[in-house]
């Protein structure tokens, strides 16, 4: 911040303000409001907006991980013409994957289109993986509980999923039984969403509806 003041020392007061500010604006979704009382000209309210439509498009998309913003980051501005990404996981340090949107560089090499892309460093993937929980392959299956316990398993077992049922069982008793018995995960569905916990972890999946057998591959998947 000190060397930032020092190289805007000539630069309009207001200048000075809005981008030292913006060193400050690192959090949630919070930021983007907070980022249109400090920026209110019509190109940032716009690059804003466009922000605020990919944070909904994420959650839509159903990620069960914290999206989280950065806007004093300036780092690859003069590659990137929209918005950039980083990848996060415990244990690295340091980005699992990052990339962003660049709609200029593939017209360098006579092909001009938008693009989009995203490079994994391997080494920072092996750690975050030697560190994530590990689930046996023998927990492939799930306790499903709760009221309309029954279409729920007959859909995951034509699946060919192996299902326990616990009708009458909550949340806390169906993850202790699923613990104790070794199974993967516990589902459950009500009014046509569906919820499902990871038993090695705990970890929580919601999903408006769709394949039950995809939500459960997809926690499944995400701890191997």
């Amino acid at each position: 911040r000190t060397a930032l003041a020092a190289a805007l020392a000539s630069e309009p007061m207001d200048v000075v303000r809005r981008l030292l500010g913006a060193l400050d604006l690192v959090g949630g979704v919070e930021v983007i409001e907070r980022a249109r009382k400090l920026f209110a000209d019509a190109p940032s309210r716009a690059r804003l907006d466009t922000l605020s439509q990919v944070h909904d498009a994420l959650r839509g998309a159903t990620l069960d991980v914290p999206i989280g913003f950065d806007l004093g980051e300036p780092r690859g501005f003069g590659y990137y013409t929209g918005v950039s990404f980083a990848l996060l996981a415990e244990g690295p340090g340091e980005p699992v994957a990052s990339g962003g949107r660049y709609d200029d560089l593939l017209a360098r090499f006579g092909a001009p289109m938008p693009a989009t892309g995203a490079g994994i460093d391997l080494d920072h993937l092996e750690r975050a993986l030697d560190l994530a929980p590990q689930i046996d392959p023998a927990q492939r299956s799930v306790v499903v509980f709760g009221a309309d316990w029954s279409a729920l398993a007959a859909e995951l077992r034509a699946s060919g999923i192996d299902v326990a049922t616990l009708p009458d069982a909550s949340a806390e008793s169906a993850l202790a039984y699923a613990r104790a018995w070794g199974h993967g995960v516990t589902m459950s569905t009500e009014g046509g969403r569906l919820a499902a916990t990871r038993v090695v972890d705990g970890v929580t999946s919601a999903a408006p509806g769709g394949p039950a057998s995809s939500l459960f591959e997809r926690l499944l998947t995400e701890v191997r």
